[in-house]
């Protein structure tokens, strides 16, 4: 890593701090600008619903010239307006393609870096497989997805590989979602 100007300051939006996976998310952000010498400031929405709260965050950071912005996104759609702000302003912004429709922000005129940040698919299908091997001991059973919040990418994408694991073992019985 090349040597970073201590003038450096980077964003990143999480999506609330009453998660403790996003609170982990922050501390980690934390401990890779101090390991950098760069300036890293991390702001969360107040709740994982507050979706117009979170880009309020992002169009500040825009307009305080951050040198980057990393932004893990409530919704597909959220923070299109505010990563269009920043490519405008020639600021930098790390997404990815599970928590940002990129081709509805590349129509819009945003250029955010896509990275894998977290793979929500694999969480799903991580606990969708420990599931079926305990329900298997049993002989199988049956199960329903409690989903997250509607229309969230993450609940997709738990949903879906979850969905997919029970769908494979045929002495699961997926009764709802």
């Amino acid at each position: 890593v090349p040597k970073v100007n201590s003038s450096t300051r980077i964003g990143a939006i999480i999506i609330t701090e009453a998660n403790p996976f996003w609170v982990t998310v922050k501390q980690g952000y934390l401990n890779a600008g101090k390991e950098l010498g760069v300036q890293m400031d991390v702001q969360a929405a107040p709740q994982e619903n507050s979706i117009s709260a979170q880009l309020n965050i992002l169009e500040n950071m825009v307009a305080k010239e951050y040198s980057a912005i990393v932004a893990h996104s409530i919704t597909r759609h959220n923070l299109i307006p505010g990563l269009v702000k920043a490519t405008q302003k020639g600021i930098p912004t790390i997404t990815d393609s599970i928590r940002v429709d990129m081709n509805a922000a590349r129509e819009a005129g945003a250029r955010p870096f896509d990275i894998a940040l977290v793979d929500f698919m694999a969480q799903g299908k991580i606990g969708g497989a420990y599931m079926v091997e305990q329900l298997k001991k049993e002989g199988g059973g049956k199960v329903a997805i409690i989903e997250g919040l509607p229309g969230a990418p993450q609940s997709q994408a738990r949903k879906k590989g979850a969905k997919q694991v029970f769908d494979l073992e045929p002495s699961i019985d997926l009764v709802s979602v």
